[in-house]
């Protein structure tokens, strides 16, 4: 919300929790002082002499879903407070309890994200309904009984930002919410298929992949990364690549991304991984003799 006068302009509130509220202005035009006094009252907390030299303040102790009203002036050397100020009102957010928590974003698939989180511990409704909002999608407004959701038709490639909110029976919905964003994979035209490996020998192996049917380069670079072994990674133009320098006792997992022209992965990608290859010898069974009794 933002009110207007000729005192002091543009007064926001910017509600930070449950318990508390920021406001914040832009200076007055004119001023018999330096710094510029500000005077803020807030009736329904008590409170009629908040007093600062900034353009912001955050007032706190606030109690939970309360609308709280508040009016602003500068105020002169004189200590007279300039009319009719400014004023705004804003409500302070739900309790914790009436909110969902702890929401997840679970990708597998370039059309489809799958929602998780921890359900609101309070409730006046049974079960509890949720609402979840995601404005980049066709529908827009999801609503479940559950604590899980997924959302499909979707587009590949895409970040989506969702909020959850739980929903009282007279249908208001409990702020803040929980929010969370996620991307959905790249269409399967932009990812490598069926990776292969084969063992070349004690220290390498030999990668093979089907290439991309689409590319954002004139050429479609690959990168190799070897998740076993932190930091390693290599590219290449070819379908094929032999990663050495291992060792035949490790067991290590493969990826293979189509990298874009700005240096991001295509998402998934493809992973295969390759056992260790090399046997540790087999100890050899001592042949047990028995001593003849005299």
């Amino acid at each position: 919300m933002t009110v207007m006068n000729s005192t002091q302009k543009k007064l926001t509130a910017e509600v930070q929790s449950a318990h508390s509220i920021r406001l914040s202005w832009q200076a007055a035009n004119k001023s018999d002082s330096s710094p510029q006094l500000y005077l803020i009252a807030c009736p329904s907390m008590g409170q009629y002499g908040l007093r600062t030299f900034e353009t912001s303040y955050i007032i706190d102790n606030l109690r939970p879903s309360t609308t709280y009203w508040c009016i602003l002036h500068s105020v002169a050397t004189s200590g007279y407070c300039y009319q009719p100020g400014v004023e705004i009102s804003a409500r302070t957010w739900d309790s914790d309890e009436l909110n969902p928590r702890k929401v997840t974003a679970e990708v597998k698939r370039a059309r489809s994200i799958r929602l998780t989180w921890h359900p609101a511990e309070k409730s006046d409704s049974h079960p509890q309904l949720y609402v979840i909002a995601c404005p980049a999608t066709e529908q827009f407004i999801f609503r479940t009984n559950r604590t899980l959701y997924i959302i499909r038709k979707l587009r590949p490639g895409t970040t989506y930002w969702c909020i959850i909110h739980s929903v009282s029976t007279s249908g208001y919905c409990h702020q803040p919410g929980v929010a969370i964003t996620a991307r959905t994979w790249d269409s399967v035209a932009r990812n490598p298929r069926k990776l292969t490996v084969m063992v070349k020998n004690e220290t390498s192996v030999r990668l093979t992949w089907q290439a991309v049917k689409k590319s954002d380069r004139q050429s479609a670079l690959y990168t190799i990364v070897v998740t076993s072994d932190t930091g390693k990674s290599f590219t290449t133009l070819d379908t094929s690549y032999v990663v050495t320098n291992l060792n035949s006792s490790t067991t290590y997992k493969f990826k293979v991304f189509s990298t874009s022209s700005d240096g991001a992965f295509y998402q998934p990608g493809v992973a295969t991984y390759v056992a260790a290859w090399k046997k540790a010898p087999k100890k050899l069974k001592r042949n047990k003799t028995q001593k003849n009794s005299g």
